[in-house]
């Protein structure tokens, strides 16, 4: 992940130097609300989490530019299968994200935006409460970061309003492209659970 930061990293201050015409420096926080899809995620529901970070957006056109960001977010998802098996269990996953945004502007302060976002996994848990107890301190936390692969590729879309003053809201789509599960270590085919990371983000920021 360090070296795909470095090479991003580095084109981006090429192209920067070679073609824009303005760069602009940023930062942004706000809302997540997550969910992990696929297998084994019956009773599957949502989970509210967050991100921040910093942004550099290069403008190449009069109406098109590249957003970069990396971004720290909290993201997961919920099963509750207490009717059933008994257990209400929230995983909580951490994520360094690095989005590559192409960037529209229809009007003059109304964009919207897509690419491809890169992630690295830096912790992930599961917080397991059985039916007989309430959700709170008496969830029993597990770390399953050795049960997920450390890198993760997914689709951005999105827009974006901007104030004159710098001031920004965004809305964002993020959906997952690869299986979040490290099915490696797996004896057969049949146990080896494909599921993905879906996002919504609701941001504000400020560009200077």
């Amino acid at each position: 992940m360090k070296n795909l930061i470095f090479i991003i990293s580095t084109l981006l201050l090429f192209v920067g130097n070679s073609f824009c015409q303005e760069i602009r420096y940023g930062i942004k926080g706000g809302l997540n609300l997550s969910s992990i899809n696929g297998d084994f995620r019956d009773n599957a529901k949502s989970v509210v989490g967050y991100h921040f970070g910093g942004i550099l957006e290069l403008s190449i056109l009069d109406k098109f530019g590249i957003q970069p960001e990396i971004l720290y977010s909290r993201e997961g998802g919920e099963i509750d299968s207490r009717p059933t098996d008994g257990f209400l269990v929230e995983t909580k996953i951490a994520y360094l994200k690095v989005p590559v945004m192409a960037k529209y502007y229809f009007i003059d302060r109304l964009s919207a935006m897509a690419g491809p976002q890169f992630a690295y996994l830096l912790t992930a848990k599961n917080d397991v409460t059985p039916s007989f107890f309430e959700p709170g301190p008496q969830a029993i936390q597990i770390d399953i970061r050795d049960r997920l692969n450390s890198f993760e590729i997914g689709l951005s879309v999105g827009a974006e309003y901007r104030l004159p003053i710098g001031l920004f809201a965004q809305l964002r789509y993020n959906v997952g492209l690869a299986n979040i599960n490290d099915n490696s270590d797996n004896g057969t085919l049949e146990l080896d659970p494909n599921n993905k990371n879906n996002v919504f983000q609701a941001s504000i920021g400020f560009a200077f």
